[in-house]
């Protein structure tokens, strides 16, 4: 983590933002303990008001305990996001035009798009769940390339130096997008990537999500809609229609306009196919629709 861009975001307590009645955030200072170079690589973060400490490992702040993937599901994970396996998807979704300030990638898992967004963005934050692919992110940003091995055939993997080189202007935390550490109306342009069919409370991440944008910023979507068990779908998807029409009757506030979703939609475009390559010879195939929308 570069102690530039903490300072130039800012992170807030997350502990003081769910009991203070007055909904006050409290700027975290940081108090770092090993660094390499810019890079802070531990310490903690302090809440001057309540006394907390957020705990900085491995370059990346945590706010909440987070889980882990196997070291194989990291590495497909790596491969379909550094990898020449979706070069069609990052394509059609790096060529999305963004505004230049900063950005929020909400559920960034191994960080290939918060990057790609601090190209246009005077800085880009990433905020996952997941402990492991955010550690691969600030490793890849600390070494300046991206490392993964690749499954051969059934039995036997390969070593793959990726050939992209990141930004330095990017950020990730470990947080939960339900109450993530920042102010409100902080960021010029917010995007999910197939998140919001993997969260626990989709509603609430997509409002957390409108909350953290200014007016006039853009907003990001994409999802293959793919429900896990845990997760109900009822609020996605009727009879009648599809999670997809859904999703933008939701942002223009004509479903559901209590929400107060407020947003012109710019584009969309279904049926994006995005991969997760097992190994050589077999890969996981989703189909992603792809939302992008403006606030009003």
């Amino acid at each position: 983590m570069l102690a530039e861009a903490l300072e130039r975001i800012g992170l807030y307590c997350t502990s003081c933002r769910q009991t203070d009645d007055r909904i006050v955030q409290y700027r975290l200072s940081c108090r770092p303990d090993e660094t390499e170079g810019h890079h802070i690589i531990s310490g903690s973060l302090e809440c001057p008001n309540c006394g907390a400490r957020y705990p900085i490992r491995n370059g990346v702040p945590r706010f909440i305990e987070g889980i882990n993937s196997t070291e194989i599901q990291l590495n497909q994970y790596l491969d379909s996001h550094y990898g020449s396996t979706n070069a069609v998807y990052w394509n059609k979704i790096t060529g999305t035009p963004r505004p230049g300030g900063p950005h929020l990638d909400a559920g960034c898992g191994v960080g290939r798009y918060t990057f790609e967004s601090a190209r246009h963005a005077s800085l880009a934050v990433g905020v996952d769940a997941n402990s492991s692919y955010l550690e691969a992110a600030a490793a890849i940003q600390r070494k300046g390339r991206a490392n993964f091995r690749k499954k051969h055939r059934a039995m036997a993997d390969r070593e793959v130096e990726s050939e992209f080189v990141p930004p330095e202007n990017v950020i990730f935390v470990l947080a939960d997008i339900h109450n993530p550490p920042f102010l409100m109306e902080t960021f010029d342009s917010v995007s999910a990537l197939n998140v919001i069919d993997s969260v626990a409370q989709p509603l609430l991440a997509l409002g957390q999500m409108d909350a953290a944008l200014k007016p006039g910023g853009r907003l990001l979507l994409s999802s293959p809609y793919t429900w896990t068990e845990s997760i109900s779908k009822g609020w996605l998807e009727t009879p009648e229609q599809a999670p997809h029409a859904f999703v933008l009757d939701l942002l223009t506030g004509n479903a559901l306009p209590w929400c107060g979703f407020r947003y012109r939609i710019l584009s969309e475009t279904s049926g994006i196919e995005w991969r997760l390559q097992a190994q050589d010879t077999m890969a996981y195939v989703y189909s992603v629709d792809l939302i992008e929308a403006e606030k009003i």
